[in-house]
């Protein structure tokens, strides 16, 4: 439906693809998780902090939990 979305917004699909489980972990998640660490140390006095590196904590635990049932679609696409 998303190329019928597109299609339908005056663009052509020049092509798409799904990234892979394995390119959001060691590239993105799990480095992502080194420096929450960090911050979570520094501004632990700072609420609005926390609730900030919360929210990346819980899309992080989503993604372990329920990658298998979504995932990630890029397009390249261009003016008609």
């Amino acid at each position: 439906s998303n190329l019928a979305i597109i299609r339908n917004a005056g663009l052509n699909v020049i092509g798409y693809f799904t990234q892979p489980d394995t390119e959001w972990w060691e590239p993105f998640y799990l480095p992502l998780e080194k420096r929450l660490a960090v911050l979570r140390e520094r501004h632990a006095a700072d609420q609005v902090w926390m609730t900030v590196l919360d929210s990346f904590y819980r899309e992080i635990d989503i993604f372990s939990r329920y990658s298998a049932y979504y995932g990630e679609v890029f397009y390249v696409m261009q003016r008609c």
